[in-house]
């Protein structure tokens, strides 16, 4: 999954390489890595393994630089920038951004919402003075190729 833009030096057409998550690095659950791939489809390991914990997502994506093997290259890694809501104004979050579409959905009782979680941005909120009951559940597949 691309979790963000590595900017390469030069500038002009194709000065961003595509960063991807590697959420089990030498097969280990809970060990991530940070990866680009090359011309000659290769990765190459942006950072040294670290754990999956939200609190690197909260901090606002770019707290993984601290795992950066190369930390010239830790300062030009650009996380994606996190999916906006018309509930935004609301809770005082930015608004949408140009060309962006968001759906919210409301936590009713008996409502089921499936989705593709790696090709769909999402976000769920708090619960705010009641109690909310969520049963989740994924279909895994074998992890496919990179297309470049």
């Amino acid at each position: 999954i691309q979790v963000g833009w590595l900017s390469l030096s030069g500038g002009g057409e194709g000065s961003e390489a595509s960063v991807f998550l590697d959420a089990e690095t030498n097969g280990y659950s809970n060990s991530c890595s940070l990866f680009t791939v090359r011309d000659d489809d290769e990765r190459v390991y942006l950072t040294s393994d670290f754990p999956a914990d939200p609190s690197l997502y909260l901090a606002g994506g770019t707290a993984v630089r601290a795992f950066f093997k190369d930390k010239r290259l830790a300062s030009s890694y650009t996380p994606l920038e996190p999916p906006h809501s018309p509930a935004d104004a609301l809770l005082n979050r930015p608004a949408l951004g140009p060309g962006e579409s968001v759906l919210d959905v409301l936590p009713v009782g008996g409502r089921l919402v499936m989705f593709d979680s790696v090709a769909l941005p999402h976000e769920v909120m708090a619960c705010r003075g009641k109690e909310r009951w969520a049963a989740s559940g994924w279909f895994h597949e074998d992890q496919q190729g990179l297309e470049v």
